[in-house]
């Protein structure tokens, strides 16, 4: 667990700006949907603000954060990520060997 961790805070790092307008500020709870790991039931907390992003207690903050073609796009200098949108309260990451779906809370 403590791997996924990392791993999702990585990709957190990576992928999540802040930037207001964006509308997808908040608090969110991530469960695995998918993984080639195994099943796990294990949680994960996610905050985006208006110009950061904060997972598993580490935070990062970026250029900008927006929304373009149903993607919470995530900017940091060169670097570009993306979350889907699922719907208004629900942001899904795939990481290759894990779908984790993050839920508002």
């Amino acid at each position: 667990m403590k791997k996924i961790k990392l791993f999702l805070a990585s990709v957190a790092a990576l992928v999540l700006v802040g930037c207001g307008g964006h509308g997808y500020e908040g608090e969110y709870v991530g469960k695995m949907e998918k993984s080639m790991l195994g099943k796990s039931d294990k949680t994960v907390t996610m905050v985006i603000g208006s110009n950061y992003m904060e997972l598993a207690g580490e935070r990062s903050e970026y250029d900008t954060i927006q929304v373009v073609d149903n993607n919470l796009v995530l900017q940091k200098g060169e670097k570009k990520e993306s979350l889907a949108i699922v719907d208004d309260s629900t942001l899904s990451m795939d990481a290759g060997y894990m779908v984790v779906k993050f839920t508002k809370i």
